[in-house]
């Protein structure tokens, strides 16, 4: 594809219809890389999508962020969060929920690589869309099924576990697998702007 890691290589767009085009695409190639329609069909209020392509147009990965998980123990402990603090300042974590590297790009270190370019460049892209900063971001890896190499290989820390619920399991009834819980730091005073209770 003629890719390589420089700037001038990649850029990145947000356009709703390509994400939708691009991860329907996908999920009707690669069913089994866990791509739904129902997640590619529209982002929803309070998500926010980035799409990665090569110089010449051609579709490389797409990343969707949204809301932070309400609760997650290791997480938590991590920041030193109080319930009412964590409710308040939640607003300021985001969850990388989706990211889909094509199964038919091959281009070595690409994932662990735009997980940092977006790293430098979510801040500026929350505040012109939502008007506040962001903190941490965090993600979540299906150990059964990943080893969250990119993550570490783009710095991102290890901080627990989950404890084999969902976001939709109110009632304790879902039973899901457990996964690694990743965070990466966008500040180097993350923790005491998170706990900050004013």
């Amino acid at each position: 594809m003629g890719c390589s890691r420089g700037e001038e290589n990649l850029y990145l767009a947000r356009e709703a219809k390509l994400f939708r085009r691009v991860g329907t695409r996908a999920a009707v190639r690669e069913p089994q890389h866990g791509v739904s329609v129902t997640v590619s069909q529209d982002v929803q209020p309070g998500e926010s999508e980035s799409h990665v392509h090569s110089r010449d147009g051609q579709p490389l990965a797409c990343l969707l962020f949204g809301a932070a998980a309400f609760k997650c123990g290791a997480r938590d402990a991590w920041i030193g969060w109080p319930a009412p603090v964590r409710e308040r300042n939640l607003l300021y974590v985001t969850n990388n929920s989706r990211f889909l590297v094509l199964p038919w790009v091959r281009v070595p270190h690409l994932a662990s690589h735009l997980l940092a370019r977006i790293a430098r460049r979510i801040q500026a892209d929350w505040i012109a869309k939502y008007g506040h900063s962001l903190y941490c971001l965090e993600t979540f890896v299906d150990r059964s099924r990943y080893r969250g190499v990119c993550y570490r290989a783009a710095n991102w820390q290890l901080v627990g576990q989950s404890t084999g619920r969902s976001r939709n399991d109110r009632y304790h009834r879902l039973s899901v697998p457990a996964k690694d819980h990743y965070l990466y730091p966008l500040r180097r005073d993350t923790r005491r702007r998170l706990c900050d209770d004013t």
